[in-house]
């Protein structure tokens, strides 16, 4: 979660924070690792599984080698999102291939609710931009509000395919 500090990756202790992507790539896609983080004061241990970093620009990553860590998952307005990955394409039935972000749970008090927003959908496109991770969303939400715009308008792909747009007040 955002504000997380890892401790330790695999039984490595992180000492310094660029060490920890060298460790992980290091590290085979798909095996299961302990990594002990610090949240809110309190150190607990989530098992991850390791995937591939796609579409990961190379140059970036010389440049910033601190902000190569890809988020899987996000709460933002009202919404758990996650990328979208086998596990994810099972659970919720997805069509093979499918793009975008899923929409993993929905605050039941949020104006995402309101809008008729279930788990199970998934977000194609933030402002006419298409998504493909939670740091997608994230950037694209963040870069409306530096637009001055309150709303964001989504494209969402629902149960069946069915594509609709849906616009969510940014700015509470």
């Amino acid at each position: 979660m955002p504000g997380d500090v890892i401790l330790k990756f695999n039984g490595t202790e992180i000492k310094d924070s660029k060490l920890l992507p060298r460790i992980v790539a290091d590290s085979p896609i798909g095996k299961e690792v302990d990594v002990v983080v610090l949240r809110k004061g309190e150190e607990l241990t989530k098992k991850v599984k390791l995937g591939r970093l796609e579409n990961f620009d190379k140059k970036q990553a010389g440049e910033n080698a601190e902000e190569t860590e890809e988020v899987k998952s996000s709460e933002m307005l009202g919404m758990t999102i996650d990328t979208i990955d086998e596990g994810i394409s099972k659970k919720f039935n997805l069509k093979e291939n499918q793009e975008g972000v899923i929409i993993s749970d929905v605050d039941p008090n949020s104006s995402a609710a309101e809008k008729g927003i279930r788990p199970g959908d998934v977000i194609i496109e933030v402002g006419q931009e298409a998504v493909k991770s939670p740091s997608d969303v994230e950037k694209r939400i963040d870069g409306l509000k530096k637009e001055g715009k309150k709303n964001a308008l989504l494209l969402i792909s629902g149960n069946g395919g069915q594509l609709r747009f849906v616009v969510l007040r940014i700015d509470e």
